[in-house]
């Protein structure tokens, strides 16, 4: 966790300058759900901040995760931990493809999994792992994380590999979100392209109701 407000804003601002292309905005991450992994979690920006599903969740390290859904002030949130997450991913050094998943038993150590590697692939343990080319959601190159384990499936055809993110998921704070589709489009969807301030104050009219804040008194549904 970065100690001041100073060094957290200047990290997010860092990360930001690494994709001048996409419009991003930083956020502070307000709720979670249970256990002390963050792999589903609640971020205090949504709609009104021009955030929505499928916008991609970068820290400092690399990649977090993704958008589920907004509402007004809020967004819900999965990381890579996420059981229902899977991001098309490459090794670095070899180009071997896979997909990195959430795995239940292994989210609980922190860990993901590198599924659908090919079988003569020579990935190798310690190969760092990032977003490969072939997502519509994902920005190329992002990092994910590096090998601790390479296993063979069942099938002797395939391989699969236990991933250890960079990003610290048991302490997680602010993240920086990326709108890929600004890019993609070539027109910008968001108010601003480096808004970093994770705490900036959004637009909101408090005898509106469907800009009420969510109660964060509890974890996220």
């Amino acid at each position: 966790m970065y100690e001041t407000e100073n060094e957290r804003l200047t990290a997010l601002l860092k990360i930001a300058q690494k994709y001048p292309t996409y419009d991003s905005v930083g956020a502070r991450v307000i709720a979670k759900d249970p256990g002390i992994w963050y792999d589903g979690f609640t971020i205090n920006k949504g709609t009104t901040s021009s955030i929505s599903a499928n916008m991609v969740l970068i820290a400092p390290e690399g990649l977090v995760g993704k958008v589920l859904e907004s509402g007004a002030t809020f967004s819900k949130a999965q990381s890579i931990l996420d059981s229902r997450s899977s991001v098309p991913a490459m090794s670095v050094r070899t180009g071997d493809l896979g997909v990195v998943k959430g795995n239940y038993s292994l989210a609980n150590h922190g860990l993901c999994k590198m599924e659908y590697i090919d079988g003569d692939a020579e990935i190798m343990v310690g190969d760092e792992i990032v977003t490969s080319q072939l997502s519509d959601i994902y920005p190329e190159g992002l990092a994910i994380g590096k090998v601790l384990e390479i296993e063979t499936d069942t099938n002797g055809l395939t391989k699969y590999a236990v991933i250890e993110p960079y990003v610290d998921l048991k302490h997680l704070d602010t993240v920086l979100v990326l709108d890929k589709g600004a890019k993609q489009s070539g027109k910008s969807t968001a108010k601003t392209n480096t808004q970093a301030n994770p705490d900036a104050a959004e637009p909101t009219d408090p005898t509106d109701p469907d800009t009420a804040e969510p109660d964060t008194t509890g974890v996220a549904e």
